[in-house]
């Protein structure tokens, strides 16, 4: 059995002297001839590549380069929005749904899909739990008049009602008279056919909300920072938090990709067959 490596070679070959030397990593302290050519040792390389990612982020923060950074930016978020209204226009334009939202969203996306309000909840939000029992007793609500909660409104600065025991805050509304005029105006357009529930995880919604708003037997979205085990969910990444989504009224676009064609699609048709 051969034990010298010239053994396992043919005899017309010459005979070589092989010099194995250590990995690198066990000999940190040994001088490399790179270093001699006026190239970085391999113990250089890391200070280095470190100077050079810092001085393209200071680069990339320069006077010069911000601009043209926050262009960029404001180009995807611009992109973004067209796509999400190209999405939802194309699902539920013509549809007429009367969307039941726990705030500004459901305007939003009347708006996107080109439709007029059909439903009272707009420019308005509900606590979670108050949104949950309005959805489950609808048809019951929407036929009681509004009642001005005064001390309420003075201490929140804007108008605030009650509908039987279902707390509304009138935010968008410079009175609680016009608040309570577009309610009832909008609520008599309410196409019980046609209805779409839209619930999102802000102000302080818990598990128990959930739960009971995806057990409404309508078709419904709930908009979550979490991926939640529930048919409704729909899971918007959120790298600010993810304790709750933004403000979707205003942060539309980031509606894209997870508010899909098909899944708009699919619940208008459950829509019209409910």
């Amino acid at each position: 059995m051969p034990t010298k490596l010239h053994e396992f070679l043919p005899r017309s070959m010459p005979k070589v002297t092989i010099s194995i030397d250590p990995p690198l990593f066990l000999n940190q302290r040994r001088s490399y001839p790179i270093a001699q050519e006026g190239r970085p040792s391999h113990n250089q390389v890391a200070p280095n590549l470190k100077s050079f990612f810092g001085g393209i982020r200071l680069m990339m923060n320069s006077k010069k380069i911000a601009p043209l950074k926050h262009h960029a930016v404001g180009y995807s978020v611009q992109l973004r929005r067209a796509i999400v209204r190209r999405v939802i226009h194309g699902a539920l334009a013509g549809r007429h749904f009367s969307i039941i939202s726990s705030n500004c969203l459901g305007s939003r996306l009347s708006t996107l899909a080109g439709d007029r309000f059909r439903s009272p909840t707009v420019d308005l939000w509900f606590e979670p739990g108050d949104f949950v029992r309005f959805c489950h007793g609808l048809r019951e609500y929407v036929r009681l008049e509004l009642r001005h909660a005064e001390l309420a409104s003075d201490l929140a600065g804007y108008p605030i009602a009650y509908c039987g025991d279902v707390k509304l805050h009138l935010l968008h509304y410079s009175s609680f008279e016009d608040g309570a005029s577009a309610w009832a105006r909008r609520a008599g357009r309410i196409d019980f056919e046609r209805l779409l529930f839209v619930f999102t995880d802000r102000d302080h919604a818990n598990d128990d909300h959930f739960r009971s708003f995806d057990e409404l037997p309508f078709p419904k979205l709930l908009f979550s920072a979490r991926a939640l085990p529930y048919a409704s969910c729909v899971h918007i990444k959120n790298r600010r938090s993810t304790s709750c989504v933004p403000d979707l009224f205003w942060e539309y676009q980031m509606l894209w990709p997870a508010l899909s064609a098909k899944r708009l699609r699919m619940l208008s048709g459950a829509a019209i067959r409910a």
